[in-house]
């Protein structure tokens, strides 16, 4: 499945994720699973059954409009940015998407413990937020059979 964190950090929010995706048989490299989507920062986790090329050429101006871009057919967990303000949506395949902000940290996918904790214990380690992101992924992608880079870190 996939490890993506978003951390506040000193100037904004850095989002990174790994690139694998992974089925009963077997994982495979991806594309990116963080897009600009207009003013938002999205990334994804799950089986998302939307053109995500296309995704990149709208404009939606909430994440209700970002909910219907995406669909409902999707059993998927999403992080989504704009500015400092940080929202973590889900939805059950057929559901409607639940969207909530949060204050602090937030992790989804199957490594999401993972790449999480690693953050945490490299706050006294590593100063450089892009490298301590990519370290935290690297982590995860060693403990969480379903994650593997290459990875992504993006600015909100």
């Amino acid at each position: 499945m996939t490890a993506i964190l978003a951390a506040r950090v000193e100037g904004g929010i850095l989002v990174g994720a790994d690139r694998a995706w992974s089925d009963d048989e077997q994982i495979l490299e991806c594309g990116p699973k963080i897009i600009r989507v207009g003013p938002w920062l999205l990334a994804c986790a799950g089986e998302i059954t939307c053109d995500w090329e296309a995704l990149q050429e709208q404009d939606p101006r909430t994440p209700s409009e970002v909910s219907e871009l995406l669909g409902t057919r999707s059993d998927v967990g999403a992080i989504l940015v704009r500015g400092r303000v940080l929202r973590v949506g889900g939805c059950s395949a057929g559901g409607a998407w639940a969207w909530g902000t949060v204050r602090g940290d937030a992790a989804i996918g199957s490594g999401a413990a993972w790449v999480r904790g690693a953050w945490d214990a490299l706050a006294g380690y590593e100063n450089d937020p892009e490298k301590r992101m990519r370290a935290a992924l690297r982590v995860a992608a060693r403990r969480c059979p379903s994650v593997a880079g290459p990875f992504d870190v993006v600015w909100g």
